[in-house]
């Protein structure tokens, strides 16, 4: 069986697919060094496997502001930017970081790669150049270019043997820990990892959703980034008005029965005078300076700047989205 392990190919096969996955593979290796899901996570102390698994738990909570209007991109840039920081994820997210490689590294090779998952099986992984008019759900149909690519499994095959060479994960569980998982359901139990051969009977193959470098080229761009962040800062400028104009009423209240030399005038007047700042800048800079960020510059340099925006010009201020 020819595999990325023996690193031998069938000479009638093109590999321009195959190197281009080894390389994504090894790309997503580099950036997620740990999880839970992990074979070699056997032979940790209890302890260790325990807090693994409980470090995943605590990152897949971590969430960066929404910037994107599509919830498919903001999901996959989520999880890149959380897994890059703390190198931690199972196979999915290993999957991401392969499927990253095609959109953000090599993106001029347009390349179609897709996340697909087993059903029946707890298992992710990226397939490489499958032909859009192929079945998804049969690798028999995929030609002979297509690759599997499991950087979760350090594997790289050619598809048409993803019958002996894909495998699926499933887990077992003590019967204390088993036990404990039915009573406590914040418990992280102590999984015992496994894989198994994949089952034609029991399992079927489907990609995800939204994963795909076809998806997030059409969905993932700048021009949408940008009008989707302007469209938020509108809206955050019409409520700016309308608090700005109770604040006004308010204070015109209470210069009528106390007078304008009233502290609590005097402190209206400041938060107006901040308001009319805030709508003045976000109206003469920030949107002529969002609009300028270049259209074909890189999505992730322009989402982070954008991410900044948010932190120091609307939380600094006291606004949010």
């Amino acid at each position: 069986m020819k595999s990325y392990k023996d690193n031998a190919l069938d000479e009638e096969k093109d590999d321009s697919y195959f190197q281009l996955a080894i390389k994504a593979k090894d790309y997503a290796r580099q950036i997620v060094l740990k999880g839970a899901t992990q074979v070699e996570n056997n032979e940790l102390q209890k302890k260790h496997a325990v807090a693994l698994s409980q470090g995943i738990v605590d990152v897949m909570q971590i969430n960066s502001i929404r910037l994107e209007s599509d919830l498919y991109v903001y999901e996959f840039e989520n999880n890149i930017a959380r897994t890059t920081k703390f190198s931690l994820g199972n196979c999915f997210e290993l999957a991401e970081h392969a499927l990253d490689y095609f959109v953000s590294e090599v993106p001029d090779e347009k390349v179609e790669a897709e996340i697909f998952h087993i059903s029946g099986s707890d298992h992710a992984f990226l397939v490489v150049g499958r032909p859009p008019k192929s079945d998804p759900n049969d690798p028999s149909t995929w030609g002979k270019k297509a690759v599997i690519c499991d950087p979760w499994a350090n594997k790289v095959f050619y598809a048409d043997h993803w019958l002996t060479e894909l495998r699926g994960y499933k887990y077992k569980l003590g019967i204390l820990d088993n036990i404990k998982t039915i009573i406590l359901p914040s418990y992280i139990p102590h999984y015992k990892n496994e894989t198994e051969s994949f089952d034609p009977l029991k399992h079927t193959l489907k990609p995800i959703k939204g994963c795909s470098t076809s998806y997030l080229g059409e969905a993932r761009t700048i021009v949408r980034l940008k009008k989707h962040v302007i469209d938020k800062i509108y809206l955050l400028l019409n409520e700016a008005q309308e608090y700005k104009q109770k604040l006004a009423t308010l204070m015109g209240n209470i210069i009528k029965e106390h007078g304008k030399d009233d502290n609590k005038a005097k402190e209206l007047q400041k938060k107006i005078i901040e308001l009319d700042n805030f709508i003045k800048n976000c109206q003469d800079n920030d949107i002529p300076s969002i609009k300028d960020q270049r259209d074909n510059g890189s999505y992730r340099q322009t989402r982070n700047h954008l991410i900044i925006y948010h932190q120091t010009r609307c939380c600094g201020k006291g606004f949010d989205w």
